[in-house]
């Protein structure tokens, strides 16, 4: 089976207290997209560029 989840976004994490969990689970922190405030975002962007097919919720 491919890997269904290749990151997590650090700023999402952050804002709802999910950070440690992310590294507890062994998941990376994704901050390609430089958001003030934030400690950065997953770029789904970058994503789609690259051929993935992503599920946004």
């Amino acid at each position: 089976m491919p890997q269904a989840v290749k990151a997590g976004s650090c700023g999402c994490a952050a804002a709802f207290g999910a950070t440690e969990s992310l590294k507890a689970c062994g998941i990376p922190e994704a901050k390609s997209n430089a958001v003030a405030g934030t400690p950065g975002l997953l770029s789904v962007r970058d994503y789609l560029a690259n051929g993935w097919n992503t599920l946004v919720f």
